[in-house]
């Protein structure tokens, strides 16, 4: 299992990667001031998208990453066999 600060960094790399620095940065800085409140950060972050519209985003987000996908197919046969923690990366392939 990965450290705290060893997660930090993959992600980090992962968003640097898919959206370059600069998003990365903004991201970063939002989150960070972001009260905590999961329900009003996500109706600021989806505000005037309709049901439809974040199926359609969210199907060609899978589309352009199979691999999320993937993981998270794996993930879930790793849980419904119980032979692993859902988090161990190394066992999922």
């Amino acid at each position: 299992m990965n450290t705290d600060s060893e997660n930090a960094s993959i992600c980090m790399d992962i968003l640097v990667r898919e959206v370059g620095i600069i998003n990365t940065e903004r991201f970063v800085a939002y989150m960070n001031r972001e009260s905590g409140d999961y329900t009003a950060t996500r109706h600021e972050l989806f505000r005037g998208m309709t049901s439809a519209d974040l199926r359609e985003e969210l199907m060609r987000f899978e589309r352009e990453h199979p691999e999320i996908r993937e993981f998270f197919e794996a993930k879930s046969r790793i849980r419904e066999r119980g032979d692993g923690h859902p988090s161990d990366r190394s066992a999922i392939p």
